[in-house]
Parts: structure tokens; C-alpha cells; sequence
């Protein structure tokens, strides 16, 4: 993904759990390579609080979602399956089908 372009997300051709993993690459202070299903999306992907919140931003962007920001302390302690669960969640509620 290069950093400079903004991400975009089509769902006929792009896989939900792809795409986030390539954001998570992309802002990850550490230059992560692999994040695996088990990674906490802070601490194991190398994400800082500004970092997370940059990939949030892009997510929101990206699919046309807007994640509450009460909720943004809860997606410090998710692993990746249950960001891809949380977003996928926040896509259902606004009627998207992923």
C-alpha cells in the first residue's frame, strides 16, 4: 500500500481482513512485517495512540463508517480477528454488506 495515496476499500474485490492488516503495516511505528490473527492491534502490531488513531481515520474514510470515540479504548486491547470482528460490526450497523 503506499503511504502517500489513501487507502481504498472495494468490497467486490478486497477482503475485509486484508486490508486492515495492510493499514495496520502502514501505520505501525515498528515496520511489522506479519500480523498475526492473535496480535493486539497497539502493542504486537507496533502501533502507538496516534498511530491507532491514524488507522482509524483511514478506516473510517475507507468505508464510510464513523467509530464512536467512546469506543476507541476498547480497540487498544482487541486482537486482530476481534478489530476485523469490531469493524466488521460498525459496516453491518450502518447496513454495508461485508
Amino acid at each position: 500500500m503506499d503511504h502517500k495515496k489513501k487507502p481504498r476499500f472495494d468490497p467486490r474485490t478486497d477482503k475485509l481482513e486484508d486490508f486492515l492488516r495492510d493499514l495496520l503495516r502502514r501505520h505501525s511505528r515498528t515496520h511489522v512485517e506479519t500480523i498475526r490473527d492473535e496480535d493486539r492491534v497497539t502493542a504486537d502490531s507496533g502501533l502507538d495512540s496516534m498511530a491507532l488513531l491514524e488507522t482509524v481515520l483511514d478506516v473510517e474514510e475507507a468505508l464510510d463508517i464513523t467509530i464512536a470515540e467512546d469506543k476507541m479504548p476498547t480497540l487498544v486491547e482487541l486482537n486482530f480477528v476481534q478489530f476485523v470482528a469490531f469493524v466488521r460490526g460498525e459496516l453491518q450497523a450502518k447496513g454495508a454488506a461485508v
